[in-house]
């Protein structure tokens, strides 16, 4: 997070806006917005509180039935996409230690913004459901997707608190943000509040009044303990921050309390409430104002107490935290003891270990660069302390990234980093070199793969670096070494030119990169100063060793730099912004697929189905309204006989009855004239609406009918008048007017004439009501078979889409991927051509250019090597001939093709699943629409029967007879109308034959639902009167019921038909069953079921269409994460190719202007030219091997030999000519006499192990020796053995090997045996440092006479044979070396090389090397008969300079007053004693030795006490 936070810009506003919304939407639940009963009683407040409500939830509850469920969504797709984006770019962060230039201000923005706000908005939504679930009494019809959307939201949500507290939080450094705070648990308390206190209102949502009034008061508590974090560890950094929240969370805690209040006392909300609140608001900020000075004034009283009597803090600070809390007012106010350390120093003495207090301590000190050193004795304090917690880990990671930020030496750590980036850039040397090698060759085949390794390798150095540079953003070893990089691998100039003048910069103590630890702490407290006049003294700063080998810090410029580097930054540009037409076409072709034939038709099914399931139930309208006319015109009938019965006194009028459950479909009321009036007037309105059916334009012959049976003159109707019958063809609805207008004497419930039953008020219904009804069931039935017409259609229609989808989708996709793998192909191809056709002598000195120095190690081998990479051409041409000369397969091909057919697989399934969706929500319609017909059609009948009935017991009256009824007639009315009310029955309660007439499925709802109402007073107590027993029956049973009693009345009156007595002795009774008809069984239970069947069944299709929009939804992202996925894909590709043509740009300029081919690819023409041809044939690399040097033999897979080239027959002449090659294994080929070596490793090669042995073959003929490498490979099955005549480079070897051995022996002899390979490998510039050495001289006591005396020859015979026995005895202590010998001196030194310098070692080795000395003169003399005496002088000291002066004729050397001394003791020193210095008496004294103290001698520089050492006896 701090290299993204480094590059992005601050966003000041951003800060300020989200700011005042985070105490908005901390603020706004204390008002409960949420508990809708309690302000819904004011309009005012509710709608002034829905406007409130959308600054901080968007989504006000009021609308969260309709928004929630999107809402969610919404903040599914962004979290995960946010989340998905933070942790791709942690990986190619991790990978390349940079990110493209949109990512960090996209993170920074989100983290800055929808990272504080999202969270609290969705955490309400959330428990919004939650409670819906809970509390609510209403079915969830949708309780699996709640409970899914639930687990994903919480699953995400937790993730990105995780993110957010543990890594965007935890910094070090003053990090601009909303709500500041300088430790991190103010900042995770006051986003837990809010998140808490969001999640507690959402609950009341559908919470009851006494669990809101608990809740209430909850919410007053988390309001006083989020007032209380502004005085927990420092608070809020910024003053008007700290008040606007103290502020809010006073006013949050008195508005939940008059919340609790008013809901206590049942009260309904008021526009006061939202005025004291807003009042509250401002009261309360001066309140804060207030507060906050004065406790600001306390605490700089007790800072200045403790500034005065340091001892006193103790006293005054009892707790860590009224300690933070007054170093963040101190730093804030610009307090001394806080500016100059002594405050914190305190903090961390008394609490060492608290990690917050060293946090705090550090957070501040990072603030200034001079304080670097205070922040890296903080970080080993922390380490020595053991301190544990997160904020102890945050004090040792982010001290020592900002230590480094600040680190302009070459530390220890950054050396080590540098030379292991050397190592890679080394490693990118030798592959690039490769690439050149196959370029030269004209090796396509495998310079993808080449290319690939290189890209690769150069981009880890690239990553490598940019992560070094973003630690080290101001250390001029790091810009140099980047420096170089750029020129010699990425041949980027201007990246170049930048780090040398970044470089230069440094080398002069000027910054080139801002110190944002420092800007982010000035921002957060602006009263503080730019710099700190302090000087800490407990601080040291560490050594730093700036050597450096030349490879890193030298920067070559060449006389015609800038040139070629503004042509070079040409080419570049031109790369860079080259459209690569497969990758770029490939992209548009994704993007295409992706929105035209996947999301856009999803979103387009996802749009037309909604309209879709609404034409499918326009028609249902109609049958509802057909259906219910029938209904209606039966009442009419029944209930117009019913009043004229009652008039006439047939059937008493409705007495008593219970008028506390009004009967509301019958006009609530229970005197027949008035529901026979309401009964009308409903009819009048189903005829408006059923008027409607006219304008249905949709073209079908069933429609059309059913129109005509409604609206057509097609019913042949009967007028009376008194009893003459006239008939008429009219339409239905004309008949329905007849028959409304034909009650208009009976709605008055006045007395009518005796003759009134042979009227056409009676005469017109009853004798067309049969009639109508067949028009009826003839128009229902036609309309069911349109609808299933429709769906045959539908199905049909689907079905070719299905297929056409599959179809065209497979061919669109398959054509898609075929023309994306072979277009990138091509392009890669030509970007291939670009390196082959440059001119081979340039490509040959880039090689050449690239070579390395070898170590030591690596000498010794070199001409071997040298010859090695001089047959490379040769192999990789044998390993095209083996491959046949074709293209190596590309990983990128198959993912083109797996990626591709993913996309279509996704797309096919999202439209079938959608389309499959259409059928069943079509088939759904079919099986249930006919319930439209069944469940009124079942009641229908009844009353049809019932009115029959009604008929039957008016003939025991000729004034209440009807004349032109038949009474056998109309039992079979009866009988027909009961039979069709049983098989209404049982189609809509259980269904029909087979799975499309299943039952209604909302019918035994229904049936609980009138059970809830209509309640059986006591089910165990027997009754007698038929009224009570009926109250136990269920509305279903009632139907039946009814059936079987009218069965009663009949079936004697078929037996009799001129008794009607038992009819008319039955008139209370079917009274009963007429009430019972009208409630429950119609009112409570027919009609609300019918009236609501249109509804259950669109309930039914959404919810099929509901139930697949969360799987279409999972699909489309899946297929968006692949979309990406892909141009991911594409855009390494793309930039794997710009990689290929970026390689071009180590050639010289003006020799890429010259290639026609690199200029036309630079200006984006990849077609290949006519003629040419990227990859050779197999004859082509047949007949490359046949004339290849070296022999090649090529087996199958039982070893036996099948061909061989011409170099073979000619080495092995005598073999081949002998018939061997055609019948012999290789085996028993190279297991002849002629070869030695180990031949068995050749034979027993593994696949990708080729096997490397050295041979020798003595020729028959002549006899000469000859020395071969033999390799074995195996390739495409075939296994090849290449026999490489070496015997010369042998021989050069041996030669070589042996001069360079007497070479280095004498080189040896010179130097130290250490800094020998440094010499070799041409190092100039070798000097180093040290600490403490023990320096000896010795020189023999009057050389001049005694050497004039004797010749030459015997002066240079003695000393040589001296010279060798004192390098004996320096060979025999570890920490001496040798010197020189100037004449007859001789010079040696301890603890030069020692790895661990310690003095007391070094100088007691080199007393016992002066000591043996004295012993080896006298052997001497003893062999030589002479009397030579030598004085030995040695000294201790330091620090000395060593190193190696010359070049030609290298010498060691060391330098230092040290040395001086030791010179001194020499010439001051006794024969034949060991004289010593005071500094080498004291690294030896108490040893085995005999030391006696000289005295004062004089030296150049004064008088020094010396001492004469001897062995202890």
């Amino acid at each position: 997070m701090s290299y993204v936070y480094s590059v992005s810009p601050p966003f000041k506003v951003i800060h300020i806006i989200v700011t005042f919304l985070r105490i908005l939407q901390l603020l706004g639940p204390s008002l409960f917005p949420g508990y809708l009963d309690f302000w819904r009683t004011d309009p005012i407040s509710q709608k002034t509180l829905f406007i409130f409500t959308i600054f901080f939830y968007l989504i006000p509850p009021e609308v969260h039935d309709k928004a929630s469920f999107y809402g969610i969504i919404v903040y599914i797709v962004i979290s995960a996409l946010a989340e998905i984006l933070f942790f791709t770019a942690s990986k190619i962060f991790k990978q390349k230690a940079n990110l493209p230039h949109f990512i960090p201000p996209i993170i920074s923005f989100f983290f800055s913004s929808f990272g504080f706000i999202l969270p609290p908005i969705a955490i309400e939504l959330l428990f919004s459901l939650f409670s819906e679930y809970v509390f609510s009494t209403e079915e969830n019809q949708h309780v699996t997707r709640t409970i899914i959307l639930l687990v994903i939201s919480v699953i995400l949500t937790i993730i990105y608190l995780y993110i957010f507290i543990m890594i965007a939080l935890q910094v070090l450094t003053f990090q601009p943000m909303s709500l500041i705070t300088v430790c991190t648990m103010p900042q995770i308390i006051i986003i837990s509040s809010g998140l808490i206190i969001n999640a507690v209102v959402a609950i009341c949502e559908f919470a009851n009044s006494k669990t809101t009034i608990i809740f209430c008061l909850i919410v007053a508590v988390l309001y006083l303990a989020t007032f209380l974090t502004t005085f927990y560890k420092g608070g809020l950094v910024k003053a008007n921050e700290t008040k606007l929240l103290m502020a809010s969370c006073f006013d949050g805690f008195v508005t939940s309390i008059i919340m609790a209040i008013y809901m206590i006392l049942e009260k309904d909300a008021s526009f006061i409430i939202i005025a004291l609140f807003i009042a509250f608001e401002v009261v309360f900020l001066i309140l804060s104002d207030f507060i906050f000075k004065r406790t600001t004034v306390n605490r700089l009283k007790t800072l200045d107490m403790i500034n005065d009597y340091p001892e006193s803090f103790e006293t005054h600070i009892k707790t860590i935290n009224h300690f933070i809390n007054l170093t963040v007012t101190g730093f804030r106010e610009l307090h001394p003891i806080c500016l100059n350390w002594s405050f914190s120093k305190m903090g961390i003495e008394r609490w060492p270990k608290d990690g917050s207090v060293w946090f705090v301590y550090a957070k501040f000190s990072s603030i200034y660069p001079e304080e670097t050193q205070t922040l890296a004795w903080i970080f080993r304090s922390v380490t020595v302390n053991k301190v544990k917690g997160i904020d102890a880990r945050t004090v040792k990671n982010q001290s020592l990234s900002i230590a480094r930020q600040r680190e302009i030496n070459l530390s220890p750590d950054l050396k080590s980093k540098l030379n292991s980036c050397t190592k890679h850039i080394t490693n990118a040397k030798h592959r690039l070199r490769n690439v050149w090698d196959m370029s030269i060759q004209g090796n396509i085949s495998d310079m993808e793969a080449a290319t690939k390794r290189v890209i690769k390798v150069i981009n880890k150095c690239d990553s490598d670096l940019l992560h070094i540079l973003r630690l080290f953003p101001n250390n001029r070893f790091v810009t140099r070494q980047y420096a170089r990089f750029s020129k010699e691998l990425l041949a980027d100039y201007a990246t170049y030119a930048d780090m040398v003048e970044k470089s230069r910069l440094l080398q002069r103590s000027i910054k080139v990169n801002k110190d944002q630890s420092h800007e982010y702490g000035l921002l957060a407290f602006p009263m503080l100063p730019e710099k700190l006049d302090v000087t800490n003294q407990m601080m040291v700063s560490p050594t730093t060793n700036t050597e450096m080998t030349s490879s890193v810090i030298d920067i070559d410029e060449g006389e015609n730099e800038n040139q070629e580097r503004e042509e070079s930054s040409f080419f570049l540009n031109r790369i860079e912004k080259l459209k690569i037409p497969s990758t770029c076409g490939m992209m548009t072709i994704s993007l295409i697929l992706f929105f035209v034939l996947f999301a856009i038709p999803v979103i387009i099914i996802l749009l037309i189905i909604p309209s879709f399931i609404d034409g499918l139930l326009e028609p249902l309208n109609y049958m509802y309204y057909i259906s219910l006319s029938r209904t209606l015109m039966y009442q009419i009938i029944g209930f117009g006989l019913q009043a004229f019965m009652e008039i006439k006194g047939v059937f008493n009028k409705p007495e008593g009855t219970d008028t506390s459950v009004l009967p509301v479909n019958f006009g609530s009321s229970y005197e027949t004239y008035k529901q026979l009036t309401y009964i009308c007037k409903e009819m009048t309105l189903a005829m408006e609406n059923l008027d409607q059916f006219r304008s249905y334009k949709k073209a079908n012959s069933h429609m059309d009918q059913a129109k005509a049976e409604i609206f057509q003159p097609t019913l042949n109707y009967t007028y009376y008048s008194k009893t003459n019958p006239t008939n008429k063809m009219i339409s239905i609805v004309s008949a329905l007017s007849d028959i409304v207008s034909q009650q208009r004497e009976l709605i008055t419930g006045n007395p009518v004439s005796d003759d009134f039953v042979n009227t056409s008020a009676i005469l017109n219904p009853s004798t067309s009501m049969t009639a109508i009804a067949d028009k009826f069931n003839s128009a229902l039935k036609l309309m069911i078979q349109f609808i299933s017409d429709t769906d045959d259609q539908t199905e049909k229609l689907i079905t070719y889409i299905l297929i056409a989808v599959v179809i065209v989708s497979v061919i669109i996709f398959v054509a898609a991927a075929i023309i994306g793998v072979k277009w990138i192909e091509s392009n890669k191809e030509q970007s291939f051509m670009c390196l082959t056709s440059l001119p081979k002598n340039e490509v040959s000195q880039m090689a050449e250019n690239l070579k390395i120095l070898k170590k030591e190690t690596e000498n010794s081998t070199t001409t071997q090597n040298n010859n090695t990479e001089s047959n490379k051409q040769e192999d990789n041409i044998l390993k095209m001939f083996m491959t046949g000369g074709t293209n190596s397969n590309s990983h990128d091909s198959a993912y083109i093709i797996v990626l591709i057919m993913i996309m279509m697989v996704l797309q096919v399934v999202s439209i079938v699943i959608l389309l499959i969706t259409m059928k069943e929500i079509s088939k759904n319609l079919r099986r249930n629409s006919p319930h439209l017909d069944y469940l009124q059609g079942m009641y229908a009948n009844l009353m049809a029967a019932t009115t029959c009935i009604t008929s039957l017991i008016g003939f025991n009256n000729p004034n209440t007879t009807i004349f032109n009824i038949d009474k056998a007639g109309l039992l079979n009315r009866i009988n027909l109308r009961l039979e069709t009310t049983r098989d209404y029955y049982n189609l809509a309660r259980y269904g029909g034959n087979g799975v499309d007439e299943p039952p209604f499925a909302a019918y035994q709802v229904y049936i609980d639902s009138v059970d809830e109402i209509y309640q059986c007073p006591d089910p165990e107590q027997l009754t007698t009167d038929f009224k009570e027993a009926t109250l136990c029956y269920t509305a279903d049973d009632l139907i039946i019921l009814t059936e079987g009693i009218y069965r009663s009345y009949t079936i004697p009156y078929e037996i009799d038909e001129t008794d009607c007595h038992q009819l008319l002795e039955n008139a209370d009774e079917f009274r009963i069953i007429w009430d019972l008809l009208i409630y429950p069984v119609y009112d409570i239970f027919v009609f609300p079921m019918s009236a609501g069947i249109i509804d259950t069944i669109s309930n039914d299709l959404d919810d099929i269409y509901n139930s697949r929009i969360i799987y279409i939804i999972i699909l489309v992202i899946v297929g968006f994460v692949f979309e990406v996925i892909f141009l991911f894909l594409m855009y390494n590709i793309d930039s794997y190719i710009r990689g290929v043509l970026k390689l071009l740009l180590h050639c010289p300029p003006h020799v890429l202007a010259h290639s026609a081919k690199v200029m036309a690819v630079f200006s984006g023409n990849f077609k290949k030219n006519k003629g040419e041809n990227g990859t050779r044939t197999a004859k082509f690399y047949q007949d490359v091997c046949e004339e290849l040097p070296d022999p090649i033999i090529v087996c199958n897979q039982t070893q036996v030999i099948q061909t061989t080239n011409k170099a073979f027959v000619r080495i092995f002449g005598d073999v081949a000519s002998s018939g061997l090659m055609s019948i012999k294994p290789l085996n028993e080929f190279l297991s002849t006499s002629n070869f030695g070596g180990n031949v068995e490793n050749l034979l027993n090669v593994q696949p990708q192990k080729p096997a490397t042995e050295n041979l020798t073959y003595k020729s028959k003929e002549t006899g000469s020796l000859m020395n071969l490498e033999a390799t074995s490979m195996i390739i495409n099955d075939v296994i090849v053995v290449v026999l490489r005549d070496v015997t010369q480079t042998v021989r050069y070897n041996t030669l070589i090997l042996e001069e360079k051995q007497r070479s280095d022996k004498l080189l040896g002899s010179i130097l130290p045996a250490s800094l020998v390979p440094r010499v070799q490998a041409g190092e100039k510039n070798i000097s180093f440092a040290v600490q403490s050495a023990t320096i000896v001289f010795m020189d023999i006591v009057s050389f001049t006479p005694w050497c004039g005396s004797l010749p030459a020859e015997k002066v240079m015979s003695t000393l040589n044979r001296l010279f060798m026995k004192d390098d004996n005895l320096v060979a025999k202590y570890s920490t001496m070396t040798k010197i020189k010998c100037i004449g007859d001196c001789y010079m040696a030194a301890g603890g030069i090389f020692a790895e661990v310098n310690q003095p007391a070692v070094h100088a007691k080795e080199v007393v016992n090397f002066g000591l043996d000395a004295l012993d080896a003169i006298s052997d001497l003399n003893k062999e030589l008969n002479e009397s030579l005496r030598i004085r030995v002088g040695i000294n201790s000291g330091g620090p000395i300079v060593a190193g190696v002066l010359g070049v030609g004729k290298p010498t060691f050397e060391i330098l230092g007053p040290a040395i001086n001394m030791a010179q001194q003791m020499e010439h001051h020193g006794v024969p034949s004693k060991v004289h010593i210095s005071r500094s080498v008496y004291e690294l030896i004294y108490g040893d085995s030795y005999d030391i006696k103290e000289r005295g004062q001698i004089e030296v150049k520089n004064g008088t020094v006490v010396t001492y004469l050492v001897n062995r202890k006896k």
